[in-house]
């Protein structure tokens, strides 16, 4: 095959999709949606780097309370508990949680979309530990603050409990000032 233009493409890729959506909603019932995190915390992740990239304190705390929020769900699914006792380098790299963020999230796609037996629990957990940890490590106080503020953001947006309709009324402005 030669110089295949995206129609062709489209057409040849589309067979390889799986057109049985019972089946994956079957699949995602069967682990449960909360499970997914461990798939929306790369993405906070990356939104982190971003704001890294920009030195924008202000977003870079908001992304490690979203990156909090992330791991403490992930923790509640999966009942385990976090302390940190380590060393703070206070060097932002992002390289190895990237890493171990990915290897999550592409475990939770081989579990819905190739029908996978889920990663050794005890694995798993221990991924997403040594992300806390090393969260700990890299941001240190920042990290502690993203913590802080993130629970202030949350409760400027729902109060004390989550509806669909404050999440879609939300006033960021609002929101940004308990950052600062």
């Amino acid at each position: 095959m030669t110089n295949i233009n995206f129609r062709q493409y489209k057409e040849l890729a589309l067979r390889t999709e799986i057109k049985d959506y019972d089946l994956i909603l079957e699949r995602l019932n069967a682990i449960t949606l909360r499970k997914l995190h461990g798939s929306y915390l790369y993405l906070e992740i990356d939104e982190l780097e971003q704001a890294i990239i920009k030195n924008d304190e202000i977003n870079i705390i908001e992304e490690l309370g979203d990156c909090a929020w992330y791991i403490a769900l992930l923790s509640d699914v999966f009942n385990f508990d976090l302390n940190f006792s380590g060393k703070i380098t206070g060097t932002k790299d992002l390289t190895k949680i990237k890493q171990l963020a990915f290897d999550v999230a592409d475990n939770m796609k081989k579990v819905i979309m190739y029908n996978k037996p889920f990663c050794e629990i005890k694995e798993f957990i221990e991924k997403i530990e040594d992300i806390y940890f090393l969260f700990n490590q890299e941001f240190g106080n920042l990290w502690q603050l993203g913590l802080e503020k993130n629970i202030l953001k949350l409760q400027k947006r729902y109060g004390e409990k989550y509806s669909d309709v404050k999440a879609n009324n939300r006033d960021i402005k609002a929101e940004l000032e308990v950052l600062k």
